[in-house]
């Protein structure tokens, strides 16, 4: 779940916040984890096998198709953020951008490889701008750039560079399974906690996708296109379909508080919203399984209004959704105390996936799990 950082702007009464989804919630949630645990009745026989956990620090992932590895981001001893690559057991780790003084200073997450392994492309903070570092956690994305790194890390490019300003930030590069385009989110507009809707409570935002071409031996995003089905509205990318026609995303489009968001499919050819596959509850982060049959989403569905969030199921097109963990329920075997299920990855083979578990919205941090599947 993305936090909202903010800080108010002295020639407004708006708050600038930076990043996506975020914790305005924070408030309401605390209230909410003051009432007594209630023990509940037994979850239904778990569909995994086991949960390990592959980092005791560590955010959001990203799961190679081609490499067998996990790329993922973890704050530094400095508080910073770096891009790391682990095997799917968690050994041989390596930091990619550590040390590195062609980058910029500051945040550097939000891993997404290349399906043939080539490149991870992931988002670097800008070395000087208007806001706060903390604005530019990779989980928030402002006054952010998108960057590729080549897997061994020698070979390092700028794809990005947005105008140094309140209201630019970059979120959740995705590629396509060809590898030809590269599809994120950004921000077109601050958000606003005052709105009485809470439609601004995350900002505005913008999908895009672009030619990911190699031009002269370097990585450039060309033909870019902007996709905003529904205006003024918050979107955050969840990347393509497995046929690459569509994007998958969570938004409130149909002009509902963001707190109320949910998953949607944009038709590329149309820019249109072709389908609607969740109903009710908060949702977020919704990715394809490997045969394209299935999706894996977070929802607060069955954890009370603005409660914490567990994994979710469901066949492709929106029907047979299945609760999969119970972090968040006391008296289960699962319950975790109160966690936020986020962004996950599958393995090549679809019989496993990456997640990363916030346990904290404010600070965003959390831990790196492996699910195994029954």
């Amino acid at each position: 779940m993305r936090a909202v950082a903010g800080i108010r702007n002295r020639k407004s009464r708006n708050v600038v916040f930076s990043g996506a989804l975020a914790v305005a919630l924070a408030a309401s949630m605390l209230t909410a984890s003051c009432r007594a645990a209630v023990p509940i009745a037994a979850p239904e026989p778990p569909l995994w096998q086991s949960i390990t956990t592959l980092r005791l620090a560590g955010g959001q992932v990203d799961w190679s198709p081609s490499e067998n590895l996990i790329a993922y981001d973890a704050p530094g001893l400095d508080g910073n953020y770096q891009v790391h690559v682990m095997a799917p057991d968690g050994s041989g780790d390596r930091c990619l951008t550590c040390g590195r003084l062609d980058l910029p200073r500051g945040h550097r997450g939000g891993a997404a490889w290349h399906p043939q392994g080539r490149y991870i492309v992931f988002l670097a903070e800008k070395a000087n701008h208007p806001g706060l570092s903390y604005q530019s956690l990779p989980g928030f994305g402002q006054f952010c750039d998108l960057w590729a790194i080549t897997p061994d890390g020698k070979q390092l490019f700028r794809l990005t560079n947005l105008p140094n300003i309140a209201g630019n930030g970059v979120l959740m590069p995705h590629f396509s399974p060809d590898g030809y385009y590269l599809s994120w989110g950004q921000m077109k507009t601050p958000a606003n906690i005052f709105d009485p809707t809470q439609r601004e409570a995350a900002g505005y935002w913008t999908l895009r996708v672009a030619r990911f071409d190699e031009i002269g031996g370097r990585p450039q995003l060309t033909q870019e296109k902007i996709y905003e089905p529904a205006p003024d509205t918050f979107y955050e990318n969840d990347g393509f379909t497995p046929d690459g026609t569509h994007l998958i995303f969570t938004g409130n489009p149909d002009k509902q508080s963001v707190w109320q968001s949910q998953v949607y499919l944009v038709d590329l050819a149309s820019g249109a919203i072709s389908s609607r596959l969740t109903s009710g509850s908060y949702n977020e982060h919704a990715v394809y399984t490997p045969d394209g049959t299935q999706i894996l989403w977070m929802s607060n569905a069955g954890n009370g209004n603005n409660g914490p969030t567990d994994w979710w199921i469901m066949n492709a097109d929106g029907s047979n959704p299945k609760r999969l963990t119970y972090f968040n329920q006391f008296g289960s075997g699962q319950y975790r105390g109160k966690v936020w299920a986020t962004d996950a990855s599958f393995s090549p083979d679809g019989r496993s996936f990456a997640g990363y578990i916030q346990t904290n919205l404010i600070t965003q941090r959390g831990y790196i799990v492996k699910v195994q599947l029954k």
